[in-house]
């Protein structure tokens, strides 16, 4: 049986993990659409997706940062 703080620990990685993948795949879908749909990419944005992709980039790097020093949990 698993403590309360295994369970929230669980969570927390889950939570990091997932949202770190989100913005990671959120900053390759802007690199994509930068390289073969800039046109449509700049009229619908008003602005360079590669600078979108770079944000989403750095967001999905602090949350693995954040997920590689946590603290393990309590046993």
């Amino acid at each position: 049986m698993t403590t309360t703080s295994c369970r929230l620990a669980r969570v927390r990685d889950f939570a990091l993990i997932s949202t770190g993948a989100a913005f990671f795949g959120l900053s390759a879908l802007f690199v994509a659409g930068g390289i073969w749909f800039r046109a449509l990419f700049v009229a619908a944005l008003g602005g360079e997706p590669l600078l979108y992709a770079g944000g989403f980039l750095a967001v999905s790097v602090v949350l693995g940062t954040l997920h590689a020093f946590a603290r393990p949990p309590i046993p």
